[in-house]
């Protein structure tokens, strides 16, 4: 997949530190899967990764919280599809 900031690069997969400040603390999650341009270097989080995190933080203590964690900019589910079909040949 192209990159979507250059239009030149690719995508490649890689794990990168994720950081999000909730509240008062800082959550980090030191090996995120995410995907970065060859090009470019532009970072994204894997699309799965961040709709488990979404999930995980609305739930967090049973307590629901009003609206979606702050959005990182995600890969379409197609991509990360093709990938898990790739890997698994």
């Amino acid at each position: 997949m192209n990159c979507e900031s250059c239009r030149i690069g690719h995508y490649q997969p890689i794990h990168a530190p994720y950081l999000q400040r909730i509240g008062g603390e800082m959550l980090v999650i030191s090996d995120a899967p995410a995907y970065t341009c060859d090009i470019c270097g532009k970072l994204v989080y894997d699309a799965e990764f961040m709709s488990q995190l979404d999930f995980l933080l609305e739930h967090r203590s049973g307590e629901v919280r009003d609206g979606k964690i702050a959005r990182q900019q995600m890969l379409s589910e197609e991509w990360v599809d093709w990938q898990s079909s790739r890997r698994s040949r």
